[in-house]
C-alpha cells in the first residue's frame, strides 16, 4: 500500500512540477532582454545559440527558444531513397531487435511492444527492429519523419513523468510504458514504422505539427486516438516538439531495416543522417 501511495504521489508531484516548469518557460520575455536571458539559459545548457535559425531576440519565450528549428543547411537530410535518417539530434541508449515481442531499456530491463504502442501496434513488430534516443537540453526538440510515407494514426496515452536517464531507466521496470507518450504511426515503403515521443520529469508538454488538436501536457491527460486520411510526409519533416527534454523510440516491421554498422551506444547523433537502409 505505501508503494502504491508513494508513485501517486510522486507522480502528482511530478505534474505540478511540470505544470509550473511548463508556464514558465512560456513566460514572454521583452525583447530588449531576449539576448541575455536566453544567452544564458543557452549558456547554461550548453547550446550551440549560432545554429538556431534566428538571433536569440526573435525568440519571445524560453518554449519557443527550446522548440526552435535550426539553419536547414547545417542539418541537411540524407537524400538517398533507400536510407532511412534519424529522427532527432540525441544519444543513442539502445538499438536492435525486438525479441518475442520484449524491447531492451537497459540492462536488466525489457518491455513489451505490445504494451508500449497500445492500439497503434501490430503483429509485424514482434520481431522487428527499435532504437532509442534520448534528448538532452542542449539538443534539438524538434522530431522529424525517418522515412516518406503517409501518416495512419496518432495516440495519446497518459502516465507517468519519471525521469527517462541513468539510473532511472535500469531501476524503475517498464519505465517507458508507464510514462505517458504520444505515437505517430506511419505507412511507408518498408511497412508500418512507430515513432514513439515519451514524455519525462519537467517536460512541459508534446505538440504534433500535423495535428495541433492532439497535444500532451502535465494537465492534460485524456487517452486519445485519431485516425487520418493518409497526409502525405517527407523524409525530415516535423512529426512532433518536445517543449523540454525527453526520449524518442521508434519501432520498424520484421526485415524492414539494416543498420549502419557506425552506430554506438551513448554516442550523439544529429537528425538526418542516416541510421539504416531499407532492405525492401
Amino acid at each position: 500500500m505505501s508503494c502504491l501511495f508513494n508513485r501517486l504521489l510522486y507522480i502528482h508531484v511530478a505534474r505540478l512540477v511540470g505544470t509550473l516548469v511548463g508556464k514558465f518557460a512560456k513566460v514572454y520575455i521583452p525583447r530588449p532582454l531576449r539576448s541575455t536571458i536566453l544567452g544564458l539559459f543557452s549558456h547554461y545548457f550548453k547550446i550551440r545559440t549560432q545554429d538556431a535559425e534566428h538571433p536569440l531576440s526573435e525568440y519571445s519565450s524560453i518554449d519557443s527558444f527550446f522548440v526552435r528549428r535550426l539553419k536547414t543547411q547545417i542539418r541537411p537530410i540524407d537524400p538517398r531513397a533507400s536510407h532511412i535518417v534519424c529522427p532527432v539530434d540525441g544519444v543513442i541508449q539502445e538499438w536492435g531487435r525486438i525479441q518475442d515481442n520484449q524491447l531492451i531499456q537497459a540492462k536488466n530491463q525489457r518491455f513489451s511492444a505490445q504494451d508500449l504502442l497500445k492500439d497503434c501496434y501490430s503483429p509485424q513488430f514482434q520481431n522487428g527492429d527499435f532504437i532509442t534516443f534520448y534528448l538532452a537540453p542542449s539538443d534539438c526538440h524538434r522530431i522529424f519523419s525517418p522515412l516518406s510515407g503517409h501518416i495512419l494514426k496518432a495516440q495519446l496515452i497518459p502516465g507517468g513523468l519519471y525521469p527517462v536517464r541513468e539510473p532511472a531507466i535500469s531501476q524503475i521496470s517498464r519505465l517507458y510504458v508507464k510514462n505517458e507518450r504520444i505515437i505517430t504511426l506511419l505507412d511507408t515503403k518498408i511497412g508500418r514504422v512507430a515513432v514513439v515521443k515519451v514524455g519525462a520529469f519537467n517536460v512541459g508538454s508534446i505538440s504534433l505539427p500535423y495535428d495541433p488538436t492532439l497535444y500532451c501536457t502535465s494537465a492534460n491527460q485524456e487517452a486519445r486516438s485519431k485516425t487520418y486520411p493518409k497526409p502525405i510526409i517527407s523524409k525530415g519533416e516535423c512529426l512532433g516538439r518536445f517543449h523540454l527534454g525527453s526520449t524518442v523510440i521508434c519501432l520498424f516491421e520484421e526485415g524492414a531495416i539494416k543498420w549502419e554498422s557506425s552506430l554506438r551506444k551513448e554516442e550523439a547523433i544529429q537528425y538526418g543522417v542516416a541510421i539504416g537502409t531499407c532492405r525492401n
